[in-house]
């Protein structure tokens, strides 16, 4: 397999778990038609190839995702290719865990992000005795950064709106990234209810499990300001609850 075809396929699936759930039910569909093509072929067929660009095409905030984490792992696979010709390379060991393995199996499930999460807690869990190969090392080192900057994002833009009320537009030039980025994060938190529109008044500020599913499900518009509900709040600062632990934020 060409090194940019595994470059290609690492990078969307790194880009996929960095946005926001749920994911719009176009990117679903291009995420299912590019893992039935994985599953029928092989990653450096054509047809894997055209799916993966398929798939970035079809959302914005992927595309831009996709390029960083793509320019990110040249860089990687650079350094471990560097090493290689330094140390010499043993022999392949058919009883390691692979990287397409391990993209795989998140490919196939329909919310990446938990997929992979949940992939990372196994593979921590066998510590020392993890058997995986070069490539695959590259990817999990890949997907734990991907996931934490992912979460690191959300947590920017909650204590954005801690501190003043703030519209998506507003958002875009405090945290640095891409509208539709912003949005998909704002309104996953909107849907959870860690956020809420400053018209929404008091009492739902307090209680955001009142707001019916309806309202979560409203796309948020560019001009409305937001703010933090008590939910929202208690995430930022869970010591304010005693005993609470901090727990994901979706």
């Amino acid at each position: 397999m060409l090194p940019s075809d595994i470059i290609a396929l690492q990078a969307v699936v790194l880009a996929l778990i960095q946005l926001p759930p749920p994911l719009p039910e176009n990117l679903q569909q291009q995420q299912q038609m590019l893992s039935q093509a994985w599953t029928d072929g092989q990653p450096g067929q054509p047809e894997v190839a055209d799916q993966v660009q398929a798939l970035v095409r079809s959302h914005a905030g992927l595309a831009d995702l996709y390029l960083a984490e793509h320019e990110r792992l040249e860089q990687q696979y650079d350094t471990q290719a560097r090493a290689r010709a330094l140390m010499g390379t043993g022999a392949a060991d058919s009883k390691a865990i692979t990287w397409d393995a391990i993209a795989r199996s998140i490919l196939q499930r329909d919310d990446c992000r938990a997929a992979a999460e949940a992939l990372l807690q196994r593979l921590k869990a066998q510590g020392n005795s993890l058997h995986a190969s070069g490539d695959a090392l590259v990817f999990i080192s890949a997907l734990q950064r991907a996931i934490a900057i992912s979460r690191a994002q959300a947590i920017d833009l909650l204590k954005a709106l801690e501190q003043q009320a703030l519209t998506i537009r507003h958002l875009v030039h405090q945290l640095d990234l891409p509208q539709e980025h912003v949005q998909a994060i704002a309104q996953a938190l909107w849907q959870a209810g860690y956020i809420d529109s400053t018209t929404g008044g008091v009492l739902y500020n307090i209680f955001p499990m009142l707001r019916g599913e309806q309202h979560r499900a409203a796309a948020i518009d560019l001009d409305t300001y937001l703010t933090l509900t008590s939910k929202g709040h208690f995430y930022l600062h869970p010591a304010l609850i005693v005993g609470r632990r901090q727990a994901r934020i979706w």
